[in-house]
């Protein structure tokens, strides 16, 4: 079977939002000088981007005019069990603009926010040509400025003030305290990950089997190897996911070993899942590989994690300290895998960074 290395490759002209003449735009309509945005759209309208944003600010002052007071956002490209009216994306929009009622809608044609994400193929993007664009991606991969005007992304970096950094991670968090479920989703009270994680609070620690558990759908180089190289040294590994036994509770699946192998996908700054966060619910001592500890996360031994991108291990030195762990009687109370305050911060910053950029809608 022929294997396809895949790879992002960007034509010439797939960042024209990140030039001088498009940010000094995006300056503009953020200020609210529409007149102005008006004149630099009409002088560049020989070319797509400005002919579609153009029809955007159109749209803007038409809704000004007429003193509407509500904002529909429509997906497209989202995962399978994604809920267009519950969800994440579109409760942060509410937060991002409490002045509007923002509800969703699936008539791409009357969308003022449209929303779209790489899981479902390509997409029919002529009839929101009027909205403001956003791409979500929760994947390691690099946005596209020329026709999406905002995205939220794994990448911390602003890419000209067109970025706001939203990891994976963060869709875990229960961050707006609704106290239930999404469709897609268990989130989990923010007090689970900033507070500290005592011993008492594990009462199944000894009925826990003393093994190692993987959990995933990626037969990653890396994470291979050191499975094997476990298993080689005598230590036990179940693994589970769609390519060997496919998981409906990982939470609880995970909940009935000590260890869990954890480690991402691929490893870039900025890029951290729900991988950390579910071992640390979980109680489960983490092997990770990534460098979630240079962002907000906290993976370290102190939260229960042998994270081997701070730690020059041997697989020698992985195994004692990986057999340690899970021979211990009494589990190791663990520090909180985000403070209170770098959490607050955070979700605070995702909300007013996506409204500096959206506001003018």
């Amino acid at each position: 079977m022929a294997m396809n290395f895949g790879r992002q490759w960007f034509h010439a002209d797939s960042q024209v939002g990140l030039t001088d003449t498009a940010l000094e735009f995006e300056g503009l309509v953020i200020r609210g000088d529409f007149l102005k945005g008006i004149q630099t759209c009409q002088s560049q309208l020989r070319t797509y981007y400005w002919q579609r944003r153009y029809k955007q600010l159109k749209r803007v002052l038409e809704n000004k005019v007429n003193g509407r007071t509500d904002r529909l956002v429509y997906f497209e490209g989202m995962w399978p069990d994604f809920d267009d009216k519950d969800n994440q994306i579109l409760d942060l929009i509410k937060r991002a603009l409490p002045w509007y009622n923002i509800s969703s809608t699936r008539r791409a044609d009357e969308a003022d926010i449209s929303v779209y994400s790489c899981y479902q193929g390509s997409w029919d993007m002529s009839k929101t040509e009027k909205s403001l664009r956003i791409l979500f991606l929760a994947e390691n991969v690099r946005p596209s400025f020329s026709d999406f005007d905002v995205s939220l992304t794994n990448d911390p970096y602003p890419y000209g003030g067109r970025n706001v950094y939203m990891p994976v991670w963060s869709l875990e968090v229960d961050w707006f305290k609704r106290g239930r479920p999404y469709q897609d989703r268990e989130v989990y009270a923010q007090e689970l990950v900033t507070s500290e994680m005592r011993a008492e609070s594990l009462s199944n620690w000894a009925g826990r089997y003393k093994k190692a558990v993987y959990i995933g759908n990626n037969a990653e180089p890396l994470r291979m190897s050191v499975i094997h190289e476990l298993r080689a040294h005598g230590i036990e590994v179940d693994c589970f996911g769609s390519q060997s036994r496919p998981v409906v509770d990982k939470i609880g699946l995970l909940r009935r070993y000590r260890v869990n192998i954890c480690f991402e996908n691929s490893i870039t700054y900025g890029y951290v899942t729900e991988k950390p966060v579910h071992a640390y619910l979980a109680g489960c001592l983490g092997i990770y590989n990534s460098n979630a500890h240079e962002t907000h996360l906290i993976t370290n031994e102190a939260t229960g994690f042998i994270n081997m991108q701070q730690y020059e291990l041997s697989i020698e030195r992985l195994v004692l300290k990986t057999r340690t762990l899970m021979e211990a009687t009494v589990p190791p109370t663990r520090a909180p895998l985000i403070s209170s305050e770098v959490a607050d911060r955070f979700i605070d910053g995702l909300i007013v960074g996506l409204r500096e950029r959206i506001q003018w809608i």
